[in-house]
């Protein structure tokens, strides 16, 4: 994958990665607990348009403060498949986060690929 330049200095900035997950700076960790309720926050559209709307990390962050629970996130691919934070996971719940109409298709595909 090429590289990204800053827009500041030109100076190519590191940590490129398939996965977006990988390079992300986290605000809090959780780890899953084996009798936790597995949950994926799902955004039915590519990570780097769905990840500046918080409303979904607002949300995953709510369930994670819940006793009992873990949640994670889930984006299509560009491929349209589903990248998802942590992929060995399977949820329990499916929380379907959805910014405009337009969403509505790729939720279905999102459900399907789920």
């Amino acid at each position: 994958m090429p590289g990204i330049a800053s827009i500041e200095n030109d100076r190519m900035l590191g940590g490129m990665s398939a996965n977006p997950f990988d390079t992300e700076v986290r605000l809090y960790t959780k780890e899953q607990e084996p009798d936790d309720i597995s949950v994926t926050v799902v955004v039915p559209d590519f990570y780097h348009v769905a990840l500046p709307n918080i409303g979904h990390q607002m949300v995953e962050h709510q369930i994670n403060q819940i006793p009992g629970f873990f949640a994670d996130r889930a984006y299509l691919s560009h491929d349209y498949g589903l990248l998802k934070e942590h992929p060995d996971r399977k949820p329990e719940v499916i929380v379907i986060s959805m910014s405009y109409e337009g969403s509505y298709i790729r939720a279905l595909r999102a459900l399907d690929l789920l």
